[in-house]
Formats: structure tokens, sequence, C-alpha cells
């Protein structure tokens, strides 16, 4: 739930700068047919932070652990503002991040615990 809802964010946050763009430039996104990539970059961040937000109210020990999959993708939305690049070739890096994700949150949510029970009778 909490990707989702940080997914959600992070999109509403892209259209907010994008509108901003518009008002400022005067041309709609449909004449370029592009994002941004503050934008892009804006949406990463925005989506990290408030990923950490929900996944420290929910499994405070590994909040950090949810992020590593997307930090690369922090790295490239970083180096796609600092050039100035085409945003598509940040789709198959958030392809592997979100892949990754998955494989993360199953392999942390089979985890045993490690406080193993003590019988109070022997």
């Amino acid at each position: 739930m909490a990707f989702a809802i940080s997914g959600i964010f992070a999109c509403a946050l892209v259209e907010v700068v994008e509108d901003i763009f518009y008002f400022a430039t005067d041309v709609p996104f449909w004449n370029t047919w592009r994002f941004h990539p503050v934008s892009i970059f804006v949406g990463t961040l925005a989506f990290l932070g408030l990923l950490y937000c929900l996944q420290r109210m929910n499994h405070r020990e590994r909040a950090l652990q949810y992020l590593e999959p997307y930090l690369p993708l922090l790295v490239f939305s970083g180096v796609n503002l600092a050039l100035k690049l085409n945003a598509a070739w940040l789709l198959p890096g958030a392809l592997f991040s979100v892949a990754w994700s998955v494989v993360q949150v199953r392999r942390l949510r089979d985890r045993k615990p490690l406080i193993r029970r003590i019988p109070l009778l022997k």
C-alpha cells in the first residue's frame, strides 16, 4: 500500500511541476510530448521521501532497506537532470528498480524472526 500511495503522490507532483512549466512557457504538454528532467527528479525525490515516511511508520527497522532498489533511479534521474537528456532512457532503470523492489519485499516478508520461542515448562 505504501508503494502505491507514494507512486500516486509522485505522479501528482510530476504533473504539478509540468503545469508550472506550462504556465511559465505557455507550451502545453501535448505539444512537447516529453517530461522535463526537473519534474522527473522531483517526482523521484517525492516518491522516495514519502515511501520512507510510510515505511518508517509500518516497518521501522527496515525502512531504509525498502528504499535501496530505487536509489539507482534517483541517481539516473539526477544525471538526466544534469545532462538534460531524453527521459526515455530512464524507463529500463525504472523497470529494473521495480523488479528489484518486488524481489526484495518478498524476501523481507518471508524472513523468519530471529527470536526463538523458549518453552516455559521443560
